[in-house]
């Protein structure tokens, strides 16, 4: 076969997190990191799928598969039979996908570390439905159901930040964010790994009792603010949007925003969540990001980059 190669970006969501699942609008941007997908003519009568990540000595993961996508062994059995799933409903999707039965070897090389959160599976999803020439939200209601907005699959795709909504199936707008106070944000590593999708079950048991009305006014609230983020040209500005995001989405969620629960301290600026509160990445504005580095780092986080090390493009 053709040697073939495919890419899918990472995500960060930096306004809308839960409320995007009802039909707020959310301001998402695709990462400089992403993963690939390289495909080559295999030399044995099976697939050979590895998965590594960039800078890694070894794969994380190792599987065969037979010729029709069926899994035959796995270094990580439960890994592996995810990927079984995925390949069977891409083909499901396009009967035609590995109807040639070809032997392949194929690498999926991630760039940034798997417990980052910044869309290792989402990426993934991307790569499989280009290669197997399907639509990736339906290789993904498919997979997974739709308990997911497929924001991250918005940025997998994407060439720039996006504003991002469920109107009757997935909405993006591209978006030119006029950031002119790029070089004063961190983006900071909790060491925190959350699961979105028991937050996502918190936040349906908040919401739960809210009348139409209730739901409809702080949906409203938070596409605005989405949409006012990404117009957003001075820094003062900016930070007020995201404290009022925080302050909204904290009533909602009956928890305090993580400026309030670790980072009381901290007077270089706000500090938010992004995606589901209590792990991963979160945004800090620095009125001096030398001194906001050295503050996040006495107290252990180690893991700081810079707009321009991190967002794509480069603002």
């Amino acid at each position: 076969m053709q040697e073939k190669r495919y890419y899918g970006r990472g995500k960060l969501l930096i306004t809308g997190e839960y409320a995007v699942l009802d039909g707020a609008l959310a301001l998402a941007i695709p990462t400089i990191q992403g993963q690939s997908l390289h495909l080559q003519s295999g030399t044995s009568d099976h697939i050979v799928w590895k998965s590594q990540v960039k800078g890694e000595a070894s794969p994380w993961f190792e599987a065969q598969f037979d010729l029709e996508g069926h899994l035959l062994e796995s270094n990580d059995i439960v890994v592996g039979e995810r990927l079984e799933q995925l390949l069977g409903a891409a083909r499901e999707l396009n009967p035609v996908f590995l109807e040639e039965k070809q032997p392949l070897q194929i690498e999926a090389l991630l760039e940034f570390p798997r417990q980052w959160g910044l869309g290792s599976s989402s990426t993934l999803l991307h790569l499989l439905a280009q290669w197997a020439g399907v639509d990736p939200y339906e290789l993904m209601y498919k997979s997974f159901g739709k308990s997911g907005s497929g924001y991250d699959l918005a940025c997998a795709g994407a060439e720039k930040a996006l504003l991002y909504g469920l109107e009757n199936g997935p909405k993006q707008e591209d978006v030119d964010l006029p950031w002119t106070f790029s070089q004063q944000l961190l983006w900071v590593y909790r060491e925190v790994k959350q699961d979105s999708r028991s937050a996502i079950e918190q936040y349906r048991k908040r919401t739960a009792n809210f009348s139409k009305q209730e739901l409809e006014d702080f949906l409203e609230q938070i596409s605005a603010l989405s949409l006012a983020c990404s117009q957003a040209t001075e820094l003062s500005s900016f930070e007020q949007l995201l404290s009022k995001h925080e302050e909204l989405l904290g009533a909602i969620l009956g928890m305090p925003p993580v400026q309030d629960s670790h980072f009381s301290d901290y007077t270089q600026g706000v500090i938010k969540s992004l995606g589901a509160w209590g792990g991963d990445f979160i945004l800090a504005t620095a009125q001096d990001p030398a001194k906001a580095s050295l503050y996040f780092k006495e107290k252990g986080y180690n893991t700081l980059l810079t707009t321009e090390q991190l967002l794509y493009p480069s603002l």
